[in-house]
């Protein structure tokens, strides 16, 4: 063995998406997207305080900067429980579309995904029923972790007209097959 991990190296399949049984549909208030995440997770957007403040604790952060973090996001769900590499898999849809009018562009994807400190490791572009998507799987340390993640950069809105805008969807989770399976069931079935 030549000390290599072998594991991820396997080509990169369809990838399985959730049963619609395991899914709830969430639709964001700024962005008219809707889609569908795992059943068990929760709108990090409507917490009691309570909630909120034991939800923020887990994040090593408190509930007033909780608000300002999710500020940004129109959708902001995240699961209950954590996976077994102590890891919180979470879904947010930012807020401002961004004012692209075609299919973003590797380096187009590259370049947000800097901004959030996150490498690419794989663009791929994918029919959705808004149009074309752009998506862009990713790796990002957090806090000694490596979270594995997807960035979907979506159309807003079918136009006839073509594209006025792409909502941006990241997807973090404690394992790229996880993350897959989350990304493809918010690929299936975005309206």
């Amino acid at each position: 063995d030549d000390g290599q991990v072998h594991a991820r190296g396997h080509p990169q399949g369809e990838g399985e998406s959730l049963d619609p049984a395991d899914s709830q549909e969430v639709s964001g208030t700024s962005v008219s997207l809707t889609f569908a995440v795992p059943k068990d997770w929760q709108d990090l957007k409507n917490l009691d305080p309570a909630e909120k403040e034991s939800i923020a604790q887990t994040m090593g952060t408190n509930a007033a900067r909780l608000d300002q973090q999710n500020a940004a996001f129109d959708i902001v769900y995240r699961a209950k429980e954590a996976s077994p590499t102590g890891f919180y898999n979470n879904v947010n849809m930012a807020s401002q579309p961004l004012p692209l009018k075609s299919t973003p562009t590797e380096s187009e994807v590259t370049s947000v995904l800097t901004q959030q400190s996150a490498t690419l490791t794989e663009y791929s572009t994918k029919q959705t029923a808004t149009g074309e998507a752009a998506v862009g799987t990713y790796t990002l340390e957090a806090a000694g972790n490596k979270a594995y993640g997807t960035l979907i950069l979506v159309p807003t809105s079918k136009s006839s007209g073509g594209p006025t805008g792409y909502a941006s969807i990241y997807v973090s989770a404690g394992s790229a097959e996880e993350a897959k399976q989350i990304s493809n069931t918010i690929l299936d079935t975005i309206h």
